[in-house]
């Protein structure tokens, strides 16, 4: 009798394990351990609590385990990202720097990942901040509500997506706008530092992109070196307080739905 079963399970099989080590495959992304086991801050964590910051350099306590649901978040969003990229370049824009990497010139511990950097046609070079978001947290960001005809969050529609209006990403997404500032000012002082140049005020083009329909929300969001400076001095402060083997202090607010 015919087993119907043991080939669909070994695809299944091939496809979680897949999932889980395929991130070998794309050389321009750190691998996925699963675990918050660094041995330094990224710019992803700088809205975080400082104590949360800390337990993710503690080895002691383990980190969150990497379920199938988990790995497959994060290979679809690689995947995602590198095809808006590609869309971009055949659009007629210039894409580099893909993942280019920014350390802190006074402690190697503090580093971030840039997803790339982006040239219109005018000229201008922004740095590029891709997130793959499901349905909700993709509506949340453009103001859907019912009864209302448009957007609220929403400056301009366009046939691929929406112009999202200044200041939306800090409003619904505090901690990605400060990844981004984190990752803008570690920027400007790791060219400083090494290439003998200031930058001036730069720009990120942050990209949502809607996991189902494919639909982009775009906002340009300008450099604030004095939020980023403040929000690297956080992570620095976590550093201090692991080198000195005391637990960081808890500084967010639990009464608050963004506290990170």
């Amino acid at each position: 009798m015919d087993d119907f079963t043991d080939a669909p399970r070994r695809l299944l099989d091939a496809y979680s394990k897949g999932t889980r080590k395929g991130y070998h495959s794309y050389p321009v992304y750190p691998e996925w351990q699963g675990q918050e086991d660094r041995d330094y801050l990224g710019a992803s964590k700088a809205g975080d609590c400082r104590r949360k910051m800390w337990f993710t350099l503690a080895p002691e306590f383990e980190g969150e385990p990497l379920t199938d649901e988990k790995a497959c978040l994060f290979s679809d969003g690689y995947l995602l990202e590198a095809d808006t990229r590609t869309r971009l370049q055949i659009g007629g824009l210039c894409v580099g720097s893909v993942q280019a990497g920014y350390v802190h010139p006074n402690e190697s511990r503090v580093q971030g990942h840039i997803d790339g950097i982006v040239g219109d046609y005018a000229r201008q070079w922004y740095v590029l901040e891709h997130k793959a978001m499901r349905a909700y947290p993709f509506s949340k960001l453009c103001g859907e509500k019912r009864g209302e005809p448009s957007p609220l969050n929403v400056m301009e529609d366009h046939p691929a997506g929406y112009i999202l209006r200044p200041g939306t990403v800090q409003a619904t997404n505090p901690q990605y706008y400060d990844q981004v500032q984190a990752l803008i000012f570690l920027k400007h002082q790791h060219t400083i530092k090494h290439d003998g140049l200031d930058l001036g005020k730069q720009r990120c083009m942050f990209v949502a992109r809607n996991k189902e329909t494919g639909k982009l929300a775009v906002e340009e969001i300008p450099s604030d070196y004095e939020h980023g400076q403040a929000l690297i001095d956080r992570m620095r402060l976590v550093l201090t307080d692991y080198d000195a083997g005391r637990i960081s202090s808890k500084d967010y607010d639990p009464t608050s739905k963004d506290w990170q």
